[in-house]
């Protein structure tokens, strides 16, 4: 909607205007656009008095009022509503989750368990071979075939799950069998981790995302704010819940300070979602939409949705045209025309977003350095041990020089 410096308003789009446009062209007649001086969709207070636009309505400063307008007993303790013309629900809006952590993708294709069993595996299989090899010789009194030493057995057997060729002869017939055994296992082992390890890296692995309202308690652990739309249906849903969900997260909001917890309009939610970490309890369609302008991908709108609605024609007591403002609806609902809408509102703004930046062109990502800091990590602690030794076998070497001639003159 536009204001112009005069203080008037022109609409320009949404569901709203559309059904307007289409009862005023019905029915013969104009209307003016005007916004409450409170700026709320409001309703009757404890104390008497109406705020928002069903207040405008109930004093008769307004006609009708419509700007997605959830139908509420209370609100029609005041006001008469037109049938529904939108139904609607509530969902979450949060920061699109953010990418995990690739440091150790290298390592993700197998769980902890599996890589413990891999180790174990490995270095029993050299030891295994070389007793294999001393029972042949001593027990079965088998002199002749190759002997491999503890050392090279146990590296060969490593080589060959590096895909390296085995160096090591089969003398004995009990040996080819542990090397066929190794082998496939070996080869099983490598398929599952290059096919599994190709997905984790040109995939792209995110944190868990708010889909849920039993996620928002350990949300709010992690230093986020519960926000929705203050002087709202919204916020009455949760401040009048007696027990449940709701109830509890009626206590995770910022009541100390409202401005936080509490906003003007779904704009100024979604102004701050970003930037402040706030998870902002709005109705779906409205949530598309303001999610679409501002980018959708920098957003996550959860699966789950929650307190069905309907929007209505907030009308005066009593209002004459009550009758064929229904009957119109009717017609507009049954016939589709809303909901395609509510379709058309989504596709322009997206459109309109599409000309004004460049869309992700999808497809697998590139491998960078970043999803190979493992290798690069176990490359340089490989060379930090070599180097260990190294010292440790100068200063061994060294140690036995000096000290050797001093032993043979004592």
């Amino acid at each position: 909607m536009k204001e112009f410096d005069n203080g008037t308003y022109v609409p320009d789009s949404g569901i709203d205007i559309s059904v307007m446009d289409a009862l005023g062209g019905a029915l013969n007649f104009t209307y003016r656009v005007m916004k409450p001086a409170d700026g709320k969709w409001g309703g009757p207070l404890p104390d008497g008095t109406i705020t928002g636009m069903i207040g405008e309505v109930a004093r008769r400063n307004a006609h009708i009022a419509i700007c997605e307008i959830t139908i509420t007993a209370l609100r029609e303790t005041v006001i008469d509503f037109t049938r529904p013309y939108f139904m609607e629900s509530l969902t979450m809006v949060s920061t699109a989750p953010a990418e995990k952590n690739r440091a150790f993708a290298a390592f993700s294709p197998f769980s902890s368990t599996v890589w413990a069993c891999l180790v174990i595996s490995t270095v029993a299989i050299g030891p295994v071979l070389y007793l294999e090899t001393l029972f042949l010789k001593r027990f079965l009194k088998k002199e002749f075939g190759p002997h491999h030493n503890l050392q090279d057995s146990s590296f060969n057997m490593f080589r060959s799950l590096v895909v390296q060729n085995n160096c090591l002869s089969e003398g004995y017939l009990a040996h080819k069998f542990t090397f066929l055994g190794w082998y496939l296992f070996c080869l099983n082992v490598l398929v599952l981790y290059s096919g599994t390890l190709t997905a984790v890296l040109v995939t792209p692995a995110f944190e868990k995302p708010i889909d849920y309202l039993t996620d928002l308690p350990e949300a709010v652990k992690k230093g986020a704010t519960i926000a929705t739309v203050g002087d709202s249906s919204f916020e009455m849903l949760f401040k009048e819940a007696k027990e449940g969900i709701y109830k509890e997260i009626w206590h995770l909001f910022n009541h100390k300070d409202r401005s936080q917890s509490f906003f003007p309009g779904p704009d100024e939610g979604f102004d701050r979602i970003i930037p402040k970490k706030v998870i902002f309890l709005n109705a779906q369609f409205n949530s598309r939409i303001r999610a679409t302008q501002r980018g959708f991908s920098k957003f996550h709108i959860a699966k789950q949705s929650f307190y069905p609605q309907g929007y209505g024609l907030a009308c005066f007591s009593g209002a004459p045209f009550m009758g064929k403002f229904n009957k119109m609806i009717s017609y507009m609902t049954e016939g589709g025309l809303v909901m395609k809408w509510a379709d058309d509102q989504v596709l322009k703004v997206a459109l309109g977003r599409k000309n004004t930046e460049e869309l992700d062109s999808g497809g697998p990502t590139p491998i960078t350095l970043k999803h190979l800091q493992a290798a690069f990590i176990v490359l340089a602690l490989g060379y930090a041990i070599a180097v260990l030794v190294l010292g440790t076998e100068i200063f061994w070497k060294t140690c036995s020089f000096v000290l050797g001639p001093v032993a043979e003159k004592s």
